[in-house]
């Protein structure tokens, strides 16, 4: 891409926020107007009105005035609770603050040591971390990055088949899976030449072997927001549950959507007890699920593709997002000490 090119998109981008810019001033101008007519409203009347208007504004358009007024009615501010905003807030509050925090659980091997500490088991790790090319690869295990997402680099080593897990696809070779692993770090989709074979969780019978759903818990501080299960068989296929054990309409994977199985109670239970030692508002919380095992995966802090929730969803797990803030706030202010996560966070 050429230097002009780039000037000329970035021209085009400015020309469209230019033209949202005065959209959002006719906006407020209307808002304005109607707030002007307040005092011929009952106070029902302000409530119902205020709170449809939030309902469609973003929250940064909303002016102080139309806030104190919502505040004095008791209207709802839904628009304001954004989970999309929040991670993206969290990211940068890193950047100003120093403090990973939540982040430093995204550390495979530190991660494994958090939830060892708290009696929770994981796959066991069959060789430490070594670079890719001293790593000899075994049956039945699954080769990982240290320091991977979205299922980057992950590979299951079966007896007879390698499979690459983000694609689904089977591999040909040893030499095939090596290629693409190091070309994932040339890419920086791998930022470490630093990779340890596990033990695979599945279930084995005498003709196959089916890999374990993954369950990941969207973990509000203790509070579930929703469970994503995928089946790993076939590239990749999802079915996205509440609490209550129904079937959410989150906006994602509507082509790749699966009949799952769902979650126990306990299971939830479990995840939420590790998100409680956390001192993070949100965690998303994954774990590996055969017939007969259920371990601890890993962290997932800043979950791929937080953006694609439709707009009811993102304001549902925005408002977890503020209440898990407030809880947090509250219990460290009390004095809760969080010692299972520091000794961790600090080696």
């Amino acid at each position: 891409m050429t230097q002009s090119s780039v000037e000329q998109k970035l021209a085009d981008i400015k020309a469209v926020l230019a033209k949202q810019e005065q959209q959002q001033k006719e906006r407020l101008g209307m808002v304005n107007r109607l707030l002007g007519d307040f005092a011929s409203f009952n106070k029902a009347e302000r409530k119902r009105l205020l709170e449809s208007v939030s309902a469609q504004m973003p929250s940064v358009e909303l002016s102080e005035a139309f806030v104190r007024q919502a505040a004095t009615v008791g209207a709802e501010l839904k628009s304001a609770a954004s989970f999309r905003d929040c991670l993206t807030r969290a990211t940068r509050r890193r950047q100003l603050s120093g403090f990973r925090n939540e982040l430093a659980l995204n550390n495979k091997a530190r991660g494994y040591r958090f939830v060892r500490a708290l009696g929770v088991s994981h796959p066991k790790q069959l060789t430490k971390a070594l670079k890719l090319d001293d790593i000899e690869l075994q049956a039945n295990t699954v080769l990982k990055p240290t320091n991977g997402s979205s299922s980057n680099g992950l590979f299951i080593v079966l007896n007879e088949r390698l499979i690459e897990v983000k694609s689904g696809q089977t591999v040909a070779s040893e030499k095939e899976l090596r290629e693409k692993a190091k070309s994932l770090m040339a890419k920086k989709a791998i930022k470490r030449n630093r990779w340890v074979l596990e033990e695979l969780i599945a279930d084995v019978d005498e003709n196959s072997i089916t890999p374990a759903r993954d369950l990941k818990f969207y973990c509000f501080y203790g509070k579930l927001g929703f469970v994503l299960e995928v089946d790993r068989e076939e590239g990749g296929r999802y079915c996205e549950w509440l609490p209550n054990g129904e079937r959410a309409e989150t906006g994602r994977y509507r082509n790749q959507q699966f009949e799952g199985t769902g979650f126990t109670q306990e299971q939830a239970k479990l995840a939420l007890s590790v998100s409680e030692q956390i001192p993070a508002a949100f965690m998303r919380i994954d774990f590996l699920r055969s017939n007969n095992q259920f371990v601890f995966g890993e962290f997932t802090p800043r979950p791929g593709q937080y953006n694609a929730f439709n707009t009811d969803f993102d304001r549902y797990l925005g408002e977890c997002y503020l209440e898990a803030e407030a809880r947090l706030q509250q219990d460290l202010i009390n004095g809760k000490s969080f010692n299972s996560f520091k000794k961790v966070v600090r080696k």
